[in-house]
């Protein structure tokens, strides 16, 4: 809605402005139309149109100049437009390639995610490991200490044991060197005979009896110390291998630390880039459209401002139409005035021709010779033939005519002197009487010596000089005439 409101306003803009353009355009037009209807165009009317034209020349250079500023901020605008659509591709390829990378990211993270369910499977089978170690080195503790305990009391039995075979020696030794046969002789009667041996065998069996559980004692304490280092030394590589667990878990309770942290930060920077393009996305189709939006409205403006300028240049090519007619029959009048009649030979006293207007050889070649030729000395007077404006003069040495300059006399008339030794000197636009002079002879541009070389042109076309003077009699190779009424078998 907005956008068409602007434009709205933009096209009014337009109008109101060629309205302002075309109304002076049109008066200016009307005035024209109006005078070309008069007889007489007055130095007044070609002051205005010369103050209208160069009125008109400003504004145009002016509305020109706006115009091309305009185009630069065209020419600007678009390159914004171009540059934000690139940066807008460029970004929607950089989404591409990063979702991949996301892709390839959310693939890491599920990797990740399976090499933390991996690595907690892992500790739960080294904690479960260490379990079954520390139940084993709980056992392998407890029978070390059972055995400690054993091996004391064995210690304590052997001790135990020594001494009363100690004791028991001693008793054989304080009753007498008396041999068991001695003592059976001693007996009195059969049955303390019989008693006699019975306390023999006991005494004998009770010695016998301490050596066996002394040695028993002995053999039990051997097998409970062999036991016991062995228990040490599993105990020892128990340990070792319970010390390696811990450090073993220790180490994956790490890595899965690094990699949950790991995950984390992949998750976290990919959440971060989908949000950082999308967000650049957006931005850059803001700045497309904004830039769209300026290029549409300076191209709205540029659109008015060519249209003003075309218009502008339309009003100053009909000014300039306008003083053109007007300059052209102003030294119309002008020559008019200054036409007194009969025509003035440029040359006075200077009648023998070399050359007259129509074909003739050249060097050899035929050719067209558009005017006729009055030899005279170097620096001779140039004058004119008629009064009148002087319509143009050679602002650069010509290689044809060389230096010449030409007359406006009115009803289509106009004489032209060429090869002067100088630059004429008159200039473009000046009044000049019948007989003025206006330069001197020379032999300068394509010229074999020093003449005048005298042109007429009647309403754009080159005619023959000579029927301007009827009543003048002219000489060329010892043949006399008058005006343009040659005589049979003249050859130019």
């Amino acid at each position: 809605m907005k956008k068409n409101v602007r434009r709205l306003i933009v096209i009014l803009l337009a109008l109101a402005m060629l309205f302002s353009i075309l109304l002076p355009a049109l008066s200016i037009l009307a005035s024209a139309s109006s005078s070309s209807g008069s007889d007489e165009v007055t130095e007044e009317e070609i002051d205005a149109l010369e103050s209208e034209l160069a009125e008109a020349q400003r504004r145009r250079i002016a509305a020109q100049q706006e115009l091309n500023a305009i185009r630069g901020d065209l020419s600007r605008a678009q390159q914004a437009v171009d540059l934000a659509q690139q940066q807008l591709l460029l970004t929607e390829q950089s989404i591409d390639t990063t979702k991949h990378l996301i892709q390839s990211l959310g693939i890491q993270i599920q990797q990740t995610k399976a090499d933390i369910v991996a690595k907690e499977g892992e500790i739960a089978q080294t904690q479960e490991d260490l379990k079954q170690t520390q139940n084993r080195l709980d056992n392998i503790t407890l029978r070390i200490d059972t055995a400690q305990r054993r091996l004391a009391e064995l210690v304590q039995q052997e001790k135990d044991q020594t001494q009363a075979y100690y004791d028991h020696v001693r008793w054989l030794e304080e009753t007498g060197p008396m041999t068991y046969i001695a003592i059976l002789l001693q007996s009195g009667s059969f049955s303390e005979l019989l008693d006699q041996t019975m306390v023999i065998g006991n005494a004998m069996n009770y010695t016998n009896d301490i050596l066996d559980r002394l040695e028993d004692t002995q053999m039990e304490m051997s097998i409970t110390e062999a036991n016991l280092e062995e228990d040490k030394e599993e105990q020892v590589e128990v340990q070792a291998q319970q010390e390696e667990q811990l450090a073993t878990e220790q180490q994956q309770k790490q890595d899965l630390e690094a990699q949950q942290k790991q995950l984390e930060t992949d998750t976290a920077n990919q959440q971060q880039y989908q949000k950082d393009l999308e967000a650049q996305r957006l931005q850059y189709i803001a700045d497309r459209d904004e830039a769209q939006k300026l290029l549409e409205e300076i191209a709205a403006t540029e659109s008015a401002y060519a249209q003003e300028a075309a218009a502008l240049a339309a009003e100053e090519a009909n000014i300039q139409q306008a003083l053109t007619t007007a300059e052209q029959k102003y030294q119309e009048q002008l020559a008019m005035l200054q036409n007194t009649g009969d025509w003035y030979w440029p040359l006075p006293g200077k009648y023998s021709l070399s050359s007259l207007f129509g074909g003739r050889y050249l060097f050899g070649y035929w050719d067209s010779h558009t005017g006729t030729d009055i030899p005279a000395p170097a620096g001779t007077e140039i004058h004119a033939a008629q009064g009148g404006v002087v319509s143009y003069v050679s602002s650069n040495y010509y290689s044809s005519y060389g230096w010449y300059c030409m007359i406006s006399h009115g009803n289509g008339y106009v004489t032209l002197y060429a090869h002067q030794r100088v630059k004429p000197i008159v200039t473009e636009g000046q009044v000049v009487n019948k007989g003025d002079v206006i330069g001197y002879v020379g032999t300068t541009g394509n010229s074999t010596g020093n003449h005048l070389h005298f042109e007429l042109r009647l309403n754009g076309t080159r005619a023959d000089i000579l029927q301007l003077f009827p009543n003048t009699t002219f000489y060329m190779n010892g043949v006399s005439w008058k005006g343009n009424q040659y005589p049979a078998g003249l050859s130019n």
